[in-house]
């Protein structure tokens, strides 16, 4: 006797499976997913730590190089500036007259000057940039008359991770930086 036709689809057998993946499978992707992004989560912290230190270092050295040309071109003397914020200073600014003329908010990153002092240039970290100032000077004044810049100035810029750069501003206003132990690619060790 001949074979009773089949019921279904033409051209389909039931030994076929459906195509995807099943739920399991997704949520061993998934799992897999998850460590390797937590594998490399530390990686991308320690470069995002280097990027701020080398990109505030950078801003300071423009910073000392701008306030120097600025004592030059006006003939009289310009400071450069720190204020405290809640952990430390969160910004510095370029400006004439007194350091007491002058002040700045880290919070809402304004920065003004009383007259007959004139803000120059305001460099304020935000709170995303988790880094620390400390300077051995609240103030520091460039004498166009002598070329020289009194104090001496060391700035530390000092990372979560302990990470940290050295800029040191010499007498005549030359400003170098340096990395202890070299720490920090682009600075030479100090």
């Amino acid at each position: 006797m001949p074979a009773a036709p089949r019921l279904g689809r033409p051209g389909r057998s039931r030994s076929c499976r459906a195509q995807g993946l099943s739920l399991v499978e997704s949520l061993v992707a998934l799992a897999v997913l998850a460590i390797v992004a937590g594998a490399a989560l530390p990686a991308f912290t320690a470069l995002a730590e280097q990027r701020h230190l080398q990109g505030v270092a950078a801003q300071f050295e423009a910073d000392v190089q701008f306030a120097r040309d600025s004592a030059e071109l006006r003939a009289q003397s310009v400071r450069l500036t720190f204020f405290d914020g809640a952990d430390g200073p969160r910004c510095w600014l370029v400006h004439t007259g007194e350091p007491e003329a002058c002040r700045c908010d880290a919070v809402t990153g304004s920065a003004a000057c009383d007259a007959p002092s004139e803000l120059l240039r305001a460099s304020v970290l935000p709170g995303t940039v988790p880094l620390r100032l400390a300077p051995n000077a609240a103030s520091v004044r460039f004498s166009a008359p002598r070329h020289t810049v009194s104090p001496a100035l060391t700035l530390t810029l000092s990372a979560r991770s302990g990470r940290s750069v050295s800029e040191v501003v010499s007498v005549v206003g030359r400003v170098r930086g340096c990395a202890p132990a070299g720490a920090v690619p682009g600075f030479r060790s100090c």
